[in-house]
C-alpha cells in the first residue's frame, strides 16, 4: 500500500509537469496547497476511472485546472528513464546511516550526491532529491535551448 512518502514532492511534481509528464497518477497537488491529495486505489469501476486521469492535461476552463499530478517515485524514475534516458539511483551508506543519490545519462554520471556531501536520512528523501536535481538540470537545458533558438530567430 502506498504512503505519502512514496510520492514525489510538489516541487518535483511541478518540474515533471513542465518537462511534459502527463500520465495517470493516484495523487495530485492543488495549485494553492502543499498537501498531497491521494486518490484511493481501493475504488473500482467508474469512480477509479474518473479519478485516475492526468491533471497535467486538463484544459484551462476545466474544474481542477492547475492541479499538478503527483507521481510515485517509481513512476517518475521510469518516466525520466524512458523520456530522457536519465537514471536516478539511491545507495545506502550503512556506516553513516545515510543515503545518497546518483544521476546518470547514457554517457556519464551527472552527479553523485555523496561526492557533494549531500546525504539524506531516508531512502525516499534521497530518491526525491535525485529526481528533483535531474528535473532541474533538464529544465535548465530546455530553457537554454529555447533561448538559443529565440536568439537565432532574431539574429542575435
Amino acid at each position: 500500500m502506498l504512503s505519502n512518502k512514496d510520492f514525489c514532492s510538489k516541487d518535483c511534481s511541478l518540474n515533471l509537469k513542465k518537462l511534459g509528464f502527463n500520465e495517470r497518477t493516484f495523487g495530485y497537488y492543488t495549485r494553492q496547497g502543499e498537501e498531497l491529495i491521494r486518490i484511493s486505489s481501493q475504488f473500482r469501476g467508474s469512480y477509479a476511472e474518473d479519478c485516475s486521469f492526468s491533471h497535467n492535461s486538463l484544459p484551462d476552463d476545466c474544474l481542477g485546472y492547475g492541479n499538478i499530478d503527483a507521481p510515485t517515485h517509481y513512476d517518475a524514475q521510469r518516466w525520466l528513464r524512458e523520456a530522457f534516458n536519465i537514471d536516478v539511483e539511491v545507495s545506502n551508506m550503512p556506516s553513516l546511516k545515510r543515503y545518497c543519490f546518483m544521476v546518470a545519462d547514457e554517457n556519464s554520471i551527472l552527479i553523485d550526491s555523496e561526492a557533494c556531501d549531500m546525504l539524506y536520512r531516508t531512502y525516499e528523501t534521497a530518491l526525491n532529491e535525485g529526481i528533483l536535481w535531474a528535473t532541474k538540470e533538464l529544465l535548465e537545458k530546455k530553457y537554454k535551448t529555447e533561448k538559443q533558438e529565440e536568439d537565432d530567430k532574431e539574429g542575435i
